[in-house]
């Protein structure tokens, strides 16, 4: 029976407990949810982007890419923005601007932010209040657009596999910039440089495209695009061999000269794809007798005058010949 009792007693407490703990956790939801429920002052960056420049002038200086800005807001939105971070983003309208004085070769303009606050705010939605904007104003500098035309220098490093090599000459797009900004800017700029390009063991044909390096006086000029394409033609090559008539230099007149062999063989390598192309008429060998003193030598040089511009590393099997004279 005193055991009964006391198990009346210990639940009793447990009960009394659980109801205190209850109603602690039930007092302490509703403190947050009105503390979360207050204005409270706070800070935000946002992206600034700008629109309506005058399309007839340049910038000369970059306007700032952020804006620091003091809002109102709930603590809900306090807590959420400070746990999930979102990215703001606003555009500002840099039209008509007031322009207070001259600048070098353009004018400056202030912008005033602080009277563009509804707009703002409308893109931020409505649980953020605008008070205040860093900076409040922006100067910035515009001066007439002016154009120049410089060449791309094209940075590349290539090697090939083992028997493959050009098919045809490297193509780059463009090789010339149309920029169009401040003068003072475009005088200093002699030519666009891209990105270096590396290629190890090239195989096939290579399609690529590079950035401009962008420097700091490139940023603010006008130019229809920051990359490039360049495009290497590649194909396996073989090695082969033509035979190829000998001709005389002329310039000797009292004696006929016959090369002995009248023909010699061009070795060459070429891509399996212009092999076909290959005639013994597309190449030019000729026996060098000037400066040769004809009576006491055995022998003449030859030496390979033309040849297809799609072969490579052509030699000559002999490189020299014997010759035969005979009076006039």
């Amino acid at each position: 029976m005193a055991s009964s009792k006391n198990d009346k007693k210990k639940f009793k407490i447990n009960t009394s407990i659980s109801v205190f703990i209850s109603c602690v956790g039930i007092s302490f939801l509703f403190w947050v949810l009105i503390v979360l429920s207050k204005e409270y002052t706070t800070y935000i960056t946002v992206k600034a982007s700008y629109e309506n420049l005058p399309e007839d002038k340049m910038l000369t200086y970059k306007l700032p890419n952020e804006l620091r800005l003091e809002v109102n807001a709930a603590g809900f939105v306090i807590l959420s923005n400070s746990v999930f971070k979102p990215l703001y983003k606003v555009l500002i309208d840099a039209t008509p601007p007031k322009k207070i004085g001259k600048y070098n070769n353009g004018d400056e303009f202030v912008l005033e932010l602080q009277s563009q606050t509804n707009q703002i705010a409308e893109q931020l939605g409505n649980s953020l209040k605008i008070k205040s904007i860093f900076p409040n104003t922006i100067n910035f500098y515009l001066a007439a657009k002016s154009q120049k035309v410089v060449p791309v220098k094209y940075r590349i490093s290539y090697n090939f596999l083992s028997q493959f090599s050009f098919a045809d000459s490297i193509r780059t797009s463009p090789n010339k910039v149309l920029l169009k900004g401040p003068q003072q800017i475009l005088d200093r700029i002699n030519y666009i440089e891209t990105d270096s390009l590396v290629l190890n063991n090239i195989k096939q044909n290579v399609v690529r495209v590079v950035n401009f390096k962008m420097t700091d006086d490139l940023i603010q000029l006008n130019l229809k695009s920051t990359k490039a394409v360049v495009v290497i033609p590649v194909d396996k090559f073989t090695e082969t061999e033509i035979e190829v008539p000998i001709s005389i230099n002329t310039g000797v007149s009292n004696y006929n000269i016959k090369p002995f062999p009248s023909n010699t063989k061009v070795k060459f390598l070429v891509t399996l794809s212009k092999y076909k192309k290959v005639k013994a008429q597309n190449f030019k060998v000729v026996a060098l007798t000037q400066n040769v003193d004809l009576l006491h030598s055995n022998k003449l040089q030859l030496q390979l005058q033309s040849y297809p511009p799609y072969i490579k590393n052509p030699t000559l099997n002999p490189s020299e010949v014997e010759f035969i004279l005979t009076n006039k």
